[in-house]
């Protein structure tokens, strides 16, 4: 039976070690047949090897992979592997309506290749916290913690459009669950995603219906706010609710009024200028990379990312770590969400919030009695989190459940269908 594009059709995204293929696996359950875009990837990796007459050597590395996947998705077009991967499914003789789920998603333009040939797909994001994962493969990496933190930082923002993103393909999913309990056997993992995904599945194929959660209502608001943002770089909002879940004030990251948004005061982001002026003045007094130790100028660098075009490292990384943060002209979506609340106790509240507070942001947060941080993508500084549960006593938790990208299509219909089914007979 051909693949049916009308059919409900799910996409699987998160950091490597986080139980993407476990929940894949889990799904066959429900009738769905996996495809990874992650074997293909493989498979063509070890083309290339063969080719080049390496195949004897040990099994390629994460490394060498995420290389495969970026060169092909350069060379040829940035939804390269979600086009193969629709490939594979159209060729399969699907029997008893089973559908199709995609696994291995990390790139946006993936994502959008998906969500524009099946107008239901849905984008599941499966979350682990960082130190489980490498708990999960650490014997893969011979517990070399250094390698796997690099590879990590590369799956999560490599910052060019034909490499990994999974951090901002988290962002855009439509259902995020969490995977951070241990489960051994390998069986006992897929029967606890099993259990896990299947109120999902049923909200999605109308086999259930329920009213959002109240994290669910309240992280829905905090990303209907982020949408007042004119940020170039980043769009981020916040909301705060009482422990009922009753909404208290909302933030969104912007310049503060009287002052117009960067786009208009400056047409550009006042932050990038001041990191372009700094790294260019670097450049000239250093007069060499900082990595490979070879000549460079500023009109040699690669693109505005500021890379060296002879070892391709970001200078940014060694001149600007913070990315010039500092310089920010923005008040932050959870600056606002507090001062918005105007005055008003803020003693065991709760902050949903799209992004995760920076270090800044964490103080206000801890000073202001907030007691719960519900969070979707992750911020790259550990120490915000470290100074919220460690020295603060916030409880800090990622969110679980329907975004609001679905947040419309889950629950549309939830009036509906409980006439359907409750109404007294005639």
């Amino acid at each position: 039976m051909a693949l049916n594009r009308d059919s409900i059709t799910l996409g699987l995204t998160g950091s490597f070690g986080s139980g993407c293929t476990t929940l894949g696996e889990a799904l066959v359950n429900f009738n769905f047949k996996r495809i990874s875009l992650s074997a293909g990837i493989k498979k063509a990796c070890t083309e290339i090897r063969k080719q080049e007459g390496r195949l004897s050597e040990t099994e390629a590395s994460r490394r060498q992979l995420q290389d495969c996947g970026n060169k092909f998705r350069k060379t040829n077009e940035l939804g390269y592997w979600a086009k193969d991967a629709v490939k594979e499914a159209d060729a399969l003789n699907l029997e008893g309506g089973a559908q199709i789920v995609f696994d291995g998603i990390r790139n946006c333009a993936e994502i959008e290749f998906f969500r524009t040939e099946f107008p239901n797909f849905y984008l599941i994001a499966v979350w682990c916290p960082h130190n489980h994962r490498w708990d999960r493969v650490k014997e893969k990496y011979r517990g070399n913690y250094a390698e796997f933190e690099e590879d990590d930082k590369r799956d999560a923002d490599e910052d060019i459009e034909y490499g990994q993103q999974v951090q901002l393909c988290v962002d855009q999913a439509d259902i995020v669950i969490t995977n951070d309990k241990p489960h051994s056997p390998k069986q006992a993992a897929v029967s606890a995603l099993k259990g896990k995904i299947k109120q999902y599945i049923d909200l999605i194929t109308g086999a259930s219906v329920r009213p959002p959660t109240r994290e669910e209502m309240a992280m829905a608001i905090a990303y209907a706010t982020s949408l007042r943002s004119q940020c170039l770089k980043r769009t981020v909002g916040a909301a705060i609710t009482d422990r009922n879940g009753v909404l208290i004030s909302t933030g969104y990251n912007e310049n503060p009024e009287p002052m117009e948004p960067c786009i208009r005061q400056f047409e550009y982001c006042y932050k990038d200028a001041r990191l372009k002026e700094h790294i260019h003045q670097m450049v000239e007094k250093k007069k060499e990379c900082p990595f490979c130790k070879k000549t460079i100028s500023n009109q040699s660098l690669v693109s505005d990312k500021y890379k060296c075009p002879h070892c391709a490292e970001s200078l940014v990384r060694a001149y600007a770590p913070d990315r010039m943060m500092s310089r920010c002209t923005a008040i932050h979506a959870e600056q606002m969400a507090l001062m918005n609340s105007m005055g008003r106790s803020l003693k065991d509240t709760i902050l949903f919030t799209s992004t995760f507070p920076c270090l800044q942001c964490s103080r206000q947060i801890g000073y202001a009695g907030i007691k719960k941080v519900v969070y979707v993508e992750p911020y790259p500084d550990p120490d915000s989190h470290a100074f919220l549960t460690d020295f603060m006593g916030v409880s800090v938790l990622m969110f679980e459940g329907v975004k609001a990208r679905a947040y419309q299509r889950v629950f549309n219909n939830v009036r509906r269908e409980n006439e359907r089914r409750y109404s007294l007979p005639t």
